[in-house]
Order: C-alpha cells, then structure tokens, then sequence
C-alpha cells in the first residue's frame, strides 16, 4: 500500500501564478512546474547530489509530485470534473 501525504505550500515572498505575462492569474500550478522550481533551487545551492537524489526519487516514484491546488486553513480546493463518467455495470 502507498502512503501519500499532503504538504502546503506557503511562502514568505511574493508569487505569481500564471500562464505567462504579469497579467494573467492562475489559483493553481502543475507538478512539472513544481518539479522545475525544486531543481532550480538545488542548482543555485550547488548541491548536486541532492538534485540527482531528486530526479531518483521521481523516476523511481518514491516521490511523485503533482498538482498543487489552492487552500484555506484545513479546506482544500479541487477543480470540478467537467464531466462525469460512468461504466457500463
């Protein structure tokens, strides 16, 4: 059995989430983005072997990022399904 595990973000500078331009917003960001700024942020403290520890652990899914979605206190925010499937039972 996996076990997952929540984490919230916060940050103590100003962020901006978008799609591009200052002038676009976005309430969420995707895992590769996530994952991009994680190696980033590796590189500049010069620590590669964390980086390569990193890129590990995601390749052999003892990390799996993914989507981060926006929240209050202890309410989290999903985006709503545009539509719903259902099998043929």
């Amino acid at each position: 059995m996996m076990k997952y595990k929540v984490c919230k973000l916060s940050f103590s500078g100003k962020l901006h989430l978008g799609t591009g331009m200052l002038d676009s917003t976005a309430s969420a960001f995707y895992a590769d983005t996530l994952f991009s700024a994680l190696c980033c942020e590796i590189v500049q403290s010069n620590d590669l072997s964390a980086l390569t520890q990193l890129v590990e652990w995601c390749r052999s899914r003892k990390l799996i990022l993914s989507d981060a979605m926006p929240f209050s206190e202890d309410t989290f925010f999903l985006p709503k399904p545009f539509l719903s499937l259902h099998g043929d039972n």
